[in-house]
């Protein structure tokens, strides 16, 4: 049977709002058009955007052997970067897109290699006689981030983008792996089943504050950062079948945000919460005449502040015509320009926990701040 790359633009994802999941909630994108990008019977697997968006990297057995390979986004133009003896997989671009990381067993077993993204100065930088495999670069270029066995299980270790400074993040029998940095590089996630099954986790980039955010029995792997820092999606077969599920972070950030604006003289809001690190306080208030919604709640769960300070996202519990267990996300930016195109997006889940409002994105007027 044939393997293929698609772009697919249907998707219906299982999601869940208890205990910070979205769940049951079908999301559906407004186009099913599906474009085959490779054929081939060897199998193509495991693509990786670049940064712009203008290329993709795969790995490839068309050659004999499995290789790396890149095409443009259409599928267009496939040129074979790996040409060694061996399995070449598990490629990732660089930020600045002019390196691409992959892991190759050409000497024997697993090991990190790193490349031009023509294919040109392949150097390999891990030699261990254990096996290193699935790389992954942070959000500046700087470090590399991969699961190894080398201490005996599988554990996520870091080094600098050169392949110097070796760090093990995380230690014991367990095995720790799938490992996904957050967009701001300062939090990694990974599977892990030190609980007996696998369940998702994530810790500071220097291996710090690990924290379980699954607790389910069924199986919870792979997990990816969504672009914002906020979500996590990951695989898990807890409803029976292996199915893509979404976790909305609550981590508590310390620090402050208040805002204020509308789209246009119908819809309007403001707001003003701050968190100590341990919980968030504040009050929340949205008016939409057009679609007779108007909310306020002080019931606060979560707030997050990336890095940067110019995003954040707060969660908190509502009541809506009398009824009560709605819940309700709110994703700010903050260009630091005051009232010059700051960003306000909100989502209400009603006590079903299936997504019945989208607010619009850029603000007709307003102003929004986040403080340290």
């Amino acid at each position: 049977m044939k393997k293929r790359i698609l772009i697919v633009l249907f998707v219906t994802i299982v999601v869940l709002f208890s205990n910070n999941i979205l769940s049951w909630a079908q999301l559906n994108v407004v186009n099913d058009e599906e474009k085959q990008l490779t054929i081939d019977p060897s199998g193509d697997g495991t693509p990786k955007w670049n940064s712009d968006g203008t290329k993709i990297v795969f790995r490839s057995g068309r050659s004999g052997n499995t290789d790396i390979w890149v095409m443009n986004a259409d599928g267009s133009n496939q040129t074979q970067l790996t040409t060694a003896l061996g399995h070449d997989a598990h490629p990732d671009w660089s930020p600045d897109g002019s390196k691409i990381v992959f892991h190759s067993n050409r000497t024997g077993n697993n090991d990190i290699w790193i490349m031009n993204t023509d294919g040109t100065n392949q150097m390999q930088l891990t030699s261990d006689s254990a096996g290193d495999a699935h790389p992954n670069y942070n959000a500046d270029g700087t470090k590399i981030a991969f699961q190894s066995n080398r201490a005996g299980s599988q554990d996520i270790w870091v080094m600098n983008s050169d392949g110097t400074n070796l760090v093990q993040l995380t230690t014991g029998l367990a095995q720790e792996t799938h490992l996904s940095w957050s967009p701001d590089g300062t939090k990694i996630a990974y599977d892990s089943n030190i609980s007996g099954n696998w369940d998702i986790w994530v810790m500071n980039a220097d291996g710090s504050d690990k924290t379980q955010l699954t607790t389910n029995l069924a199986n919870d792997k792979n997990p990816d950062w969504s672009s914002d820092g906020f979500q996590i999606v990951f695989d898990s077969n807890r409803s029976g079948n292996q199915d893509i599920w979404t976790m909305i972070l609550s981590i508590n950030a310390p620090g402050k945000i208040v805002g204020w604006g509308g789209y246009n003289y119908t819809s309007f809001f403001n707001f003003n919460i701050f968190s100590n690190g341990l919980y968030p306080i504040g009050a929340f208030y949205y008016s939409d005449r057009a679609r007779d919604i108007n909310l306020w709640s002080n019931q606060i769960t979560g707030l997050m502040i990336s890095s940067d300070k110019k995003k954040a996202a707060f969660k908190g519990n509502v009541k809506i015509g009398g009824v009560a267990g709605y819940k309700f996300v709110v994703y700010v930016n903050d260009n630091g320009n005051p009232g010059t195109n700051d960003k306000f997006r909100m989502k209400i889940y009603d006590p079903a926990n299936v997504l019945v409002y989208i607010s619009k994105g850029t603000l007709f007027t307003g102003n929004i701040q986040i403080y340290p």
